[in-house]
């Protein structure tokens, strides 16, 4: 099942406090919570693509899918808004990574993925937030998720702007690559 569908396998494998996330993740921002599926799916096809093992494999396909569960703390009016952010709103959002942490951290199926929720925007020149990590000083997991979340953030479609293509997406990653992201996850 997993060579066939990772994310089938890792639905399989979700407890009911995981659907209850996605559930309240879906009611608060339907955009979020499609967001995260397909963070998910491609994080695991990428995983099983560098050959991680199925422990590892899981971590990843948790830590992608709850990337952003810290986002059922942010006011709604940031998270939903139609447009930039002011700067103040901004550090509200970043906070969403140690929000979600904190929400995962006492459930010992879900600690695992608690981190990898933490760094999902450290960058790898050490830039990123919420702790300034070098991107390479974290799992491995933490790159494939940063990058596939900005990938599926590039070329979906929000309400507020359309997705950009494919070729421009990647190359956005690839310019960044060794700075913002880590080059072996692009």
């Amino acid at each position: 099942v997993v060579n066939r569908d990772p994310l089938v396998a890792l639905e399989l494998a979700l407890t009911p406090i995981v659907h209850r996330f996605l559930q309240a993740l879906a009611h608060k921002d339907r955009v979020t919570r499609d967001h995260v599926v397909r963070v998910a799916e491609l994080a695991m096809r990428s995983g099983r693509r560098i050959g991680l093992d199925d422990v590892r494999l899981r971590a990843l396909g948790l830590g992608a899918l709850l990337h952003d569960i810290g986002k059922l703390d942010a006011p709604i009016e940031i998270l939903v808004k139609p447009g930039a952010l002011t700067d103040d709103e901004f550090e509200t959002m970043k906070r969403h990574t140690v929000w979600g942490e904190a929400l995962l951290r006492p459930w010992p199926l879900l600690a695992p993925a608690a981190p990898l929720v933490r760094w999902h925007h450290e960058r790898a020149d050490g830039t990123g937030y919420p702790d300034g990590i070098p991107v390479g000083d974290l799992p491995d997991a933490v790159a494939l998720i940063s990058v596939c979340d900005a990938w599926d953030a590039m070329v979906s479609d929000r309400p507020y702007r359309d997705g950009m293509p494919e070729d421009r997406a990647l190359a956005i990653l690839q310019d960044g690559a060794g700075s913002q992201w880590c080059e072996r996850a692009v």
